[in-house]
């Protein structure tokens, strides 16, 4: 169950000078509008578990200096959202864990993230090796992780197969490695 809060309370908040915001799990009433009042010097952003329509929200996000954002397990996030998100050219750490609804296209839309050093993508079943390719423009990814160790974190990205395993391999800055649930991978892919 989450917390519910209105808007205007939530206004209040953001007239401090905030650098980080956590909101996961949490329903805003008139979430547009206390999207207008978030912090400009907001460099941390987590709406995990969002039950709101982020899609046309998040290209909002591309005048703020975000480094890190997390939208794990908001089921409203598309594509479309994610083409926002590739405009917020100082974001260094992306969690779209359990967010099914992305897929290659939405993973490709991303590729302006130069600066993109974290990426979670555990439990996005709709991306495939095309998604992967996305991942050699990231020259600095060191990590896809699960909160846990640092490392690429695949995990139940069940359409991944030795293909996209190929690509993984040139990614010169990952630490470390996780492909547990990904069917479509072999001992010859690592």
């Amino acid at each position: 169950r989450n917390n519910v809060l209105n808007a205007s309370t939530l206004g209040h908040a953001c007239r401090l000078p905030l650098t980080t915001l956590n909101l996961a799990w949490t329903t805003i009433r008139d979430y547009p509008h206390f999207l207008t009042q978030l912090p400009t010097q907001l460099t941390a952003l987590d709406l995990s578990g969002c039950e709101h329509r982020l899609a046309e929200l998040l290209s909002s996000f591309a005048d703020l200096p975000l480094r890190s954002l997390s939208l794990a397990s908001a089921c409203s996030v598309i594509d479309d959202g994610l083409n926002g998100l590739s405009k917020i050219h100082t974001m260094t750490s992306l969690d779209l864990q359990f967010c099914a609804l992305i897929t290659d296209l939405g993973m490709h839309s991303l590729r302006g993230l130069s600066n993109l050093t974290h990426l979670k993508l555990r439990g996005c079943t709709n991306i495939s090796n095309a998604a992967m390719h996305m991942l050699q423009s990231c020259g600095r990814l060191q990590e896809l992780s699960v909160g846990g160790p640092p490392g690429l974190d695949l995990s139940s990205c069940y359409k991944l197969t030795q293909a996209g395993c190929q690509v993984i391999g040139q990614l010169c800055s990952l630490k470390s490695l996780s492909l547990t649930h990904a069917w479509g991978t072999s001992d010859a892919a690592i």
